[in-house]
């Protein structure tokens, strides 16, 4: 004859062996509190079988005393009106077990209903984000053109302005103000535009924000539809997760240990990540100080070729007072030469009347017929007169003597302020080439220094938000690991609990049979 504990227990083990291979194992995960209640509902069951149990046992010790023949007749009725009783509690719970069955049938279908809604959100939320890609790309796409075309319009404008400056065509600095009001404007339109679109790749943020806000709502409503839902499982459901119990707490202990061993790679990661941050940090810091030394040898540059350019304007000015100079000693020069004209009249004039007054001497003193008080007088004059024509011919001397030299001084200053004012020109046409030639250099650095920044902050800020993730991971596997060792815990007690109540049970069904 079966014992009565052992009948129970077969009865509830094949009521639980009917549905136990249709459970699954995925949805045991956080069903702690609907858990706790129907194991408490077993444990009352457990209880009023095993108090049943114990009173059995103990009137049977009793009457283990007093040999009545009539007492497998008394324990075969008592056994059936147990039978009857456990059916009538299986009954019922078959009937609850039905009412939850639609229950959770119609939940179902309204959580298919909400997934759907779910699904075409979490779908017009991909779309917002390929738009918003879609539009940083042709941003980035629009960006790199002007960078391209401005640069090439720059190369274009340099050579038309290298090549003025050397043909030395006026208006050429004119033309290079112009171009370069025209290029800051054609920039603060694409500035502008960039502005625009960044307000509307916010807006898009802004939205998409929302609708992860939405997401969220309709997800934490869905976990507490689940946890109300999950609030109202079966008893059979229970009874098969503790027939389980035992391999799911292996399952967790292996699971334990490789989010453990996660959690170490991601802690490994994080300090990678935060070295690599640090080394970025001060490469872009390192940047920003060259970036701020650039711009400080730019302007001083600029000052210098602006003081160039007033020596250069000092040096023309110079220039055109010695032209001056050089135009008031040729007039003067002409001015001697006309004065030189009479004077050598003159000369010719007084040589012929020294021929004259010679031939007439000789004339006089070949006839001897003069007096000598003319005599005297004819050679007195002779001698004046020669006197008089030798210095007016070394006044000539001189004159002429001047002339030249002034003219010579004339043609040697002319040679030489050709020869320092092509000297100068060149020099100077040298130092501003190659002044703009590193003006261009040093704004071309500070373009590639500032996309390089600004690429290095996207860089740190993805590192960073890759920290952030990281530790948020890290927390997440902490509270998970936390939390499967206290369910660890309390399963293995309750496993253990179980266990013994199965072993009294079992034992008080051994003393019920009879020989």
């Amino acid at each position: 004859m079966l014992p009565n504990g052992g009948g129970l227990a077969s009865v509830l083990s094949s009521m639980l062996d009917a549905d136990r291979h249709a459970a699954k194992s995925e949805d045991w995960e956080g069903e702690g509190e609907d858990a706790e209640k129907d194991e408490m509902e077993i444990e009352e069951v457990y209880k009023a079988l095993m108090i049943d149990d114990d009173d059995e046992s103990d009137n049977d010790g009793k009457d283990e005393d007093i040999v009545v023949v009539d007492a497998s007749e008394k324990n075969r009725n008592r056994n059936d009106e147990i039978i009857e009783s456990q059916t009538v509690r299986i009954a019922i719970l078959e009937s609850s077990l039905e009412e939850t069955n639609s229950r959770l049938s119609t939940e179902i279908a309204s959580n298919r209903v909400k997934i759907k809604r779910l699904r075409s959100l979490l779908e017009e939320t991909v779309a917002y984000r390929d738009e918003i890609e879609r539009v940083c790309a042709l941003l980035r796409i629009r960006t790199m053109g002007d960078l391209e075309k401005a640069k090439g319009e720059k190369d274009v404008d340099r050579r038309s302005r290298s090549r003025d400056e050397s043909k030395g065509t006026p208006g050429s600095e004119s033309k290079w103000c112009e171009r370069n009001r025209s290029l800051e404007k054609e920039l603060g339109e694409v500035k502008e535009e960039r502005e625009a679109l960044k307000e509307q790749i916010k807006e898009k943020e802004e939205r998409l924000t929302a609708l992860e806000a939405v997401l969220k709502m309709e997800r934490e409503e869905r976990e507490k539809e689940d946890e109300e839902s999950d609030m109202c499982t079966t008893r059979i459901r229970l009874e098969e997760r503790i027939s389980f119990m035992e391999h799911d707490i292996a399952v967790r202990v292996s699971t334990i240990n490789v989010l453990a061993g996660h959690l170490e790679d991601t802690r490994q990661q994080v300090d990678d990540h935060k070295a690599i941050i640090g080394a970025k940090v001060e490469s872009i810091q390192s940047l920003e100080r060259e970036m701020r030394e650039m711009k400080i040898g730019s302007k001083e540059k600029d000052k210098e070729l602006e003081r160039r350019r007033w020596e250069k304007r000092e040096l023309k000015k110079r220039i055109d007072v010695l032209k001056k100079e050089v135009e008031k000693e040729k007039a003067k020069s002409e001015s001697c030469r006309d004065q030189l004209k009479p004077v050598r009249d003159e000369t010719s004039g007084l040589r012929e009347k020294l021929g004259t007054a010679e031939g007439s001497m000789k004339k006089w003193m070949a006839a001897s017929k003069m007096k000598d008080g003319e005599l005297l007088a004819v050679n007195k004059r002779h001698q004046k007169l020669k006197r008089e024509m030798e210095l007016k011919s070394q006044a000539l001397e001189a004159m002429t003597a001047r002339a030249r030299a002034a003219e010579d001084r004339a043609a040697r200053y002319e040679v030489k302020m050709a020869s320092y004012m092509a000297d100068t020109t060149k020099k100077w046409e040298a130092k501003v080439a190659l002044n703009l030639q590193e003006a261009e250099n040093w704004r071309s650095k500070l373009v590639t220094v500032g996309a390089q920044s600004a690429r290095q902050r996207e860089e740190m800020k993805k590192l960073k938000e890759g920290v952030l993730g990281c530790e948020r991971r890290c927390e997440r596997y902490r509270a998970e690991r936390d939390e499967l060792r206290e369910k660890n815990q309390t399963l293995e007690s309750r496993l253990a609990g179980h266990q013994q109540s199965y072993q009294r049970h079992s034992g008080s069904g051994t003393h019920l049979c009879l020989p």
